[in-house]
């Protein structure tokens, strides 16, 4: 859940997150939409949030540029950067 809150683009957002995990998430959630996934590997991970300049806190235009036009190219996800990965087991 954590994962989820991070990545949805929000108008408010002006700072980085940075996101620490178990799992290697955001790579194996990527792969599955693209249909081509990945093994999920545990271990720890760390993920910077990219906070791109979209609407600063403009809720119209959020809702015009990320909500209503943006589902379709994929605008209401923040880009994901993969900072630190310690992988401890890798599943057969």
């Amino acid at each position: 859940m954590r994962y989820q809150r991070a990545v949805v683009v929000q108008y408010d957002r002006r700072e980085d997150l940075l996101l620490d995990l178990q799992y290697n998430l955001d790579e194996y959630l990527k792969s599955c939409r693209v249909g081509e996934p990945v093994a999920l590997q545990e271990g720890a991970f760390l993920y910077r949030v990219v906070a791109t300049p979209t609407v600063h806190g403009d809720v119209e235009r959020f809702a015009r540029k990320v909500i209503w036009s943006g589902r379709k190219g994929g605008k209401f996800l923040y880009p994901v950067q993969r900072v630190q990965a310690d992988v401890l087991t890798s599943p057969a």
